[in-house]
């Protein structure tokens, strides 16, 4: 069977709702196996990148399911509202109500100005994650609010460019007093089904699965990602810098990361090792170098090894 014929396959199965998600595992483990015959002992051949660009294609549009619970929480925020436009005095609420008003104005933005309640949940926010940083940055400018736009760069190099270009982040912090808080008001694209399958690990050029699926497979990870996605920040202590970034640092490595290496979906930096790697001091490429992060590039070992947690 060629590549060719897989992503026809693939055209055929993907577009049925019944058993979706097992057939994609089907396709991506399918092309695994003829892979070899689209390497020439240094690189995949062009006509292989052809076909692996047209399965994207396909891929990108069964972005309709999720992982998880990444619903929105919604409260009435009128009084803060009326206190932004109207009133100079923030001291009338606390700054978690301020912070609910700015994860409530950037999710409006987002959807256009549409109901929050009725509409936002479809929106899967793919790609607008530096509008999204924007308008938390506005949002908390009109909030009297201390605000940071944060970039994270696959394999937090900015010149490595481990995706082609692609697959980096923004993200906000905000300060008040002495206290910081995470805000990322479009997490919720990492937790997409079709982008977080494990079986896209060992497929040549396919990307990785995306962070949402490592922050499920930790308990720590697992509550990090739930406040986000539900109310869209969350208090800003070392141990949720480092879960946070652990899911996207994971996410960076592809299958040949693990050639050698238990199937182990964790890491050993510490909250200070990402503060440096977040100001472009050090870097996970340092530490692990190109070869084993972002697009996989060369053929696995064994195309049969399950990347699944047991």
């Amino acid at each position: 069977m060629t590549v060719e014929e897989i992503i026809k396959e693939a055209k055929a199965v993907l577009v049925k709702p019944y058993k979706r998600y097992e057939n994609l595992d089907k396709i991506l483990r399918k092309i695994k196996i003829v892979a070899p015959y689209y390497y020439d002992g240094i690189k995949m051949n062009d006509e292989y990148r052809q076909y692996i660009r047209k399965l994207n294609v396909e891929l990108i549009n069964l972005r309709t399911d999720y992982i998880c619970d990444t619903k929105g929480f919604f409260r009435d925020l009128r009084g803060v509202n009326n206190n932004v436009n109207y009133s100079k005095n923030r001291t009338t609420y606390s700054v978690l109500d301020y912070l609910d008003y700015v994860v409530y104005y950037t999710r409006k933005r987002l959807i256009g100005n549409l109901d929050l309640r009725k509409h936002y949940d479809k929106y899967d926010v793919m790609n607008m994650c530096e509008v999204a940083s924007n308008h938390v940055k506005e949002a908390a400018k009109r909030c009297d609010l201390k605000c940071h736009v944060v970039r994270i760069d696959p394999g937090f190099d900015e010149e490595a460019t481990l995706f082609d270009g692609n697959g980096y982040h923004y993200f906000n912090i905000i300060e008040h007093g002495n206290t910081y808080y995470l805000v990322d008001v479009s997490y919720k694209q990492f937790f997409i089904e079709n982008d977080t399958r494990l079986e896209r690990m060992g497929v040549p050029y396919v990307f990785p699965p995306l962070a949402g699926i490592y922050m499920t497979l930790d308990h720590l990870r697992t509550q990090v990602a739930t406040v986000i996605n539900k109310y869209g920040w969350i208090e800003l202590t070392d141990d949720v810098l480092k879960a946070y970034l652990d899911g996207f640092a994971l996410s960076y490595r592809n299958a040949l990361y693990y050639e050698d290496k238990d199937l182990r979906y964790e890491t050993n930096y510490t909250a200070k090792d990402y503060k440096n790697f977040l100001i472009y001091e050090d870097s996970q490429v340092r530490h692990e170098g190109t070869r084993v992060l972002g697009y996989q590039r060369e053929l696995i070992k064994d195309p049969m090894k399950s990347y699944q947690v047991k």
